[in-house]
């Protein structure tokens, strides 16, 4: 009876023991070399910074959303639109972009175009391998909870287990999901500009401009002038009372020997 009792508990302990050794071999899964080159399709993330001069900021800030409705999957993120500027963020389709910076350029005069390219190959391949030594190991679990054979401590152990692979799977499934939106969506920045009009194409403007500026240079002055005199107040205060102290009795003095010395010439 004492063989057949030890024989059970390894047979129950056995599970366990293969658990631990699969978590470990799934949480140590190889990465790809960086420099490994399989021939395989490239996955690059790519993004444009384009900057444009237009004479109408409004009718221009329309015509690149109209361009990003045109091109299937592309949406505009933001847009942003002041006085004399107006940015936009689109997500076009990446082999899209080309068609979409062509139409871009079309819209003004272009001041600046730069394109930057994030090569994420090895990081996408070893996401999915890490994912799918995820779920193979998930798999293995869900096996091992079918096991009728498992005691309770085993068959508790699994399920937490279970609950950490799940959740890695989870995330690491979220991560394949950003690289390839990443991956197939180009980031597009356009930033619109308005040249400025010259003083004299409109003069009723500029005069009210600079009647504007000079109303509030002299509130400035004006603000300056009051401040000055309530900081400087006591100081001239304490000055007088000194300049008092030392005038008034050499005054005092000064009639006194006056008034001794006609008293003199009197007598």
């Amino acid at each position: 009876m004492s063989v057949a009792r030890a024989v059970a508990r390894a047979r129950s302990i056995l599970p366990v023991l293969v658990l631990l050794t699969l978590g470990c071999q799934a949480t140590d899964a190889p990465r790809l070399p960086q420099d490994s080159d399989d021939g395989a399709t490239r996955s690059v993330v790519r993004s444009l910074e384009l900057g444009l001069t237009v004479e109408d900021l409004e009718a221009s800030a329309a015509s690149v959303r109209a361009l990003a409705v045109a091109h299937d999957g592309s949406r505009v993120e933001s847009a942003s639109i002041r006085d004399e500027s107006a940015e936009l963020a689109l997500r076009v389709p990446a082999l899209e972009l080309e068609a979409v910076r062509r139409e871009l350029r079309a819209l003004g005069e272009v001041e600046r175009d730069e394109e930057r390219s994030e090569d994420v190959t090895t990081q996408r391949v070893d996401v999915g391998a890490r994912a799918r030594s995820a779920r193979a190991e998930e798999e293995r679990l869900l096996a091992m909870l079918r096991d009728d054979t498992a005691s309770l401590a085993d068959v508790l152990a699994v399920e937490a287990r279970l609950a950490t692979v799940r959740e890695r799977i989870e995330l690491l499934e979220a991560t394949e999901r950003e690289i390839a939106s990443r991956v197939e969506l180009a980031h597009v920045h356009v930033r619109l500009s308005t040249r400025a009009a010259p003083p004299w194409a409109r003069p009723l403007t500029t005069l009210g401009d600079a009647a504007e500026l000079g109303v509030h240079a002299a509130a400035g002055l004006a603000v300056g002038l009051a401040a000055f005199v309530v900081a400087a107040a006591p100081v001239v205060a304490l000055l007088l009372a000194a300049l008092a102290l030392v005038v008034l009795p050499r005054r005092a003095l000064g009639r006194r020997r006056a008034r001794a010395r006609l008293a003199t010439n009197g007598g």
